[in-house]
């Protein structure tokens, strides 16, 4: 996606360890940065030589609003299941949408509620979860936040493996009340105009 749309700056909002900007990212691009909380960059730091990290508090971005690398544009912004940790996501994509130009994309990601426990139980068993949201509802929220979404996929969670993917597939499978493996929301978005 990155070589698809000639990126070449992207910023990792919520990057962790930042395994996927420095294996899948980095050599596609000239400049790259993620930010996240302290014990995540110190690892990205300390692992990785290239690309920028920033110890940053999502829920307090607008603090770091005079950062040099948190003050630019950026070709490319990913979000990857991240938004349901937050206190304030409005907070957070307006920030979001100020380092984006009209031809910057948005990758932003959250799981399903509806797919990962039915369309009857809207209390997550994590309590990490703030804030949790069905396709529709996501959909409505990145409309409403200033977004245009340019496609929408479902994808398996990330951290299976080939044998653990069967073995939960089946599993889901017969549960027969609306519940998905595939249940991570991907929406590219880009900005109204």
């Amino acid at each position: 996606m990155i070589e698809k749309f000639k990126a070449k700056t992207v910023l990792d909002v919520g990057c962790g360890p930042a395994f996927k900007l420095n294996r899948l990212i980095a050599p596609h691009v000239e400049q790259f940065v993620g930010i996240d909380q302290k014990s995540a960059i110190e690892y990205a730091k300390q692992t990785y030589n290239a690309g920028h990290y920033l110890d940053v508090d999502l829920d307090r971005i607008s603090d770091f609003e005079n950062e040099p690398l948190l003050s630019q544009k950026y070709d490319f912004i990913i979000h990857a299941a991240v938004i349901e940790h937050l206190k304030e996501p409005d907070q957070l994509l307006s920030f979001i949408k100020r380092r984006m130009t009209l031809a910057s994309h948005l990758l932003i990601s959250t799981c399903d509620r509806d797919r990962v426990r039915g369309i009857h139980n809207m209390m997550s068993p994590k309590p990490e979860h703030v804030r949790e949201w069905n396709a529709h509802e996501f959909y409505a929220y990145m409309v409403q936040s200033g977004f245009k979404v340019v496609k929408f996929v479902y994808l398996p969670p990330n951290r299976l493996t080939k044998d653990d993917f069967w073995k939960e597939t089946n599993k889901w499978m017969w549960k027969g009340d609306g519940r998905c493996l595939f249940y991570e929301m991907a929406f590219l978005c880009r900005l109204s105009e």
